[in-house]
């Protein structure tokens, strides 16, 4: 919240009295790459945030990577959806299905009768969406470079289309098929609405849209949460030489007693503590913040898949490095 850690693991009931403990106290996406003048180009947000120093603005940009401090103010939110509600938008768009004897064509849903969520949901071509947030989708956003992910029931308009049986998914390629999580977060945010004050690097022009996800299960999953991003260069320069990656401070719990390691194979990242007791003697000697005391997690950041390359080949892992502060 740009004071203190917010990935609080485990959740705390609300109500309860129970400390909040957080696993990461801040985290980003890190882009960098030369342009044809072989100038650097650099978004790279730290803890800037808490000065109100920045790399990353809310929204899209145009195709010459440009925006208005109308949009940004526009964008600056987060589009969520559960997965309750897309099930029971399928469960109702079946129904109508099934009541027309099996074929969907002619089949129409009422919009004023599905959630605002379903309604709303940021996609290409939604015809409902400026109704529900008050301003409109960007134009021409089709393929790769489009919006929030969504099904496409018809599969033949390419726009998102509710009232005919579209739902909001996420899109992930170790699935064989679009996928409903039980939570799905969407949003827009650019490195070119202003000076990189944070890092003091000049503007890609680039445009980021991001998906937070989360499933409820049984397995390791249901301590798992998932953030897919697509990075359009909306700049009128290819930006070469790219390298992307993520930018991690994992505070488990107390912040003076992590270690970290990396397990190549599996393309992880880990977190853990230096023993058996967080944060001090009595659990409470870091500095007013919350500890896991003896119940201490370990912390996986795992690159599940990265950027396509050449030839269609994947990237993973390819490096991991880390830094402290002098005398720690």
């Amino acid at each position: 919240d740009g004071s203190d850690g917010k990935y609080i693991v485990p959740r705390v009931p609300e109500g309860s009295n129970l400390p909040e403990v957080s696993s990461i106290y801040a985290a980003a996406l890190w882009v960098i790459g030369v342009d044809p003048g072989n100038n650097l180009k650099v978004a790279a947000q730290t803890y800037g945030r808490a000065g109100d120093e920045t790399d990353y603005w809310p929204g899209p940009l145009t195709d010459y990577s440009e925006t208005t401090v109308e949009n940004c103010g526009n964008w600056d939110r987060f589009f969520s959806v559960s997965g309750a509600a897309i099930r029971e938008h399928r469960r109702r768009w079946a129904a109508a299905v099934a009541a027309n004897g099996g074929d969907f064509e002619g089949v129409m849903l009422d919009p004023a009768t599905f959630p605002e969520e379903i309604r709303g949901w940021p996609a290409v071509g939604n015809p409902f969406f400026e109704d529900v947030h008050g301003f409109a989708l960007p134009e021409e956003r089709l393929g790769l470079a489009g919006l929030a992910d969504f099904w496409d029931e018809g599969g033949i308009a390419g726009a998102y289309e509710p009232h005919l049986g579209d739902f909001p998914v996420v899109d992930i390629c170790w699935r064989a098929q679009a996928t409903i999580p039980d939570q799905l977060d969407f949003w827009i945010f650019n490195d070119a609405a202003g000076a990189h004050a944070n890092s003091g690097g000049d503007a890609i022009g680039m445009e980021i849209h991001a998906e937070a996800f989360a499933f409820k299960d049984n397995s390791h999953l249901n301590n798992t949460t998932f953030q897919k991003y697509r990075l359009i260069n909306r700049s009128i320069e290819h930006l070469n030489e790219a390298r992307v990656g993520l930018w991690v401070d994992p505070d488990l719990g107390c912040f003076q007693d992590d270690f970290i390691g990396c397990d190549s194979l599996r393309d992880l990242a880990y977190v853990y503590n230096a023993d058996a007791l967080d944060g001090g003697q009595d659990c409470t000697d870091c500095h007013g913040v919350a500890t896991y005391c003896t119940d201490i997690p370990i912390l996986g950041i795992d690159l599940v898949s990265g950027p396509y390359v050449e030839l269609g080949e994947q990237l993973g892992m390819s490096s991991l490095c880390y830094y402290g502060l002098v005398g720690q």
